[in-house]
């Protein structure tokens, strides 16, 4: 028969051997740091996302900046170059006026269409 404690420790290892939490970099933090610096992020894609990889992120999460028509081939080769993943994308936009959310969610299922691929 079990303890007590052998129960709970058997059930806690059961649990830790499924938790598998995934880390995001977020690039955020870049934009303000590249507006400081008066840089162009189209200047700087390679030295943001080269720095998410050499810092050990496998996974970022990105704005929508990234993805303009003239960042995005760049963005998406980049990506893969450095290995990294995108399970998240952000794209922000009001919701709470009914026309307004309407754009917000065309442009937001726009992006999706474009980062589904990556």
């Amino acid at each position: 028969m079990l303890t007590r404690r052998e129960l709970l420790a058997s059930s806690l290892a059961a649990a830790a051997a499924k938790y598998q939490p995934v880390l995001l970099g977020q690039a955020y933090v870049w934009t303000q740091h590249l507006a400081r610096r008066k840089q162009p992020l189209a200047d700087s894609l390679d030295e943001v996302l080269g720095g998410f990889a050499r810092a050990g992120f496998r996974n970022l999460e990105l704005m929508a900046e990234y993805f303009t028509p003239a960042l995005r081939e760049k963005t998406a080769a980049l990506l893969a170059r450095h290995h990294l993943g995108l399970p998240v994308v952000y794209r922000g936009g009001p919701m709470h006026i009914a026309a307004e959310a309407e754009k917000t969610v065309a442009a937001v299922a726009a992006l999706a269409d474009i980062v589904k691929p990556l």
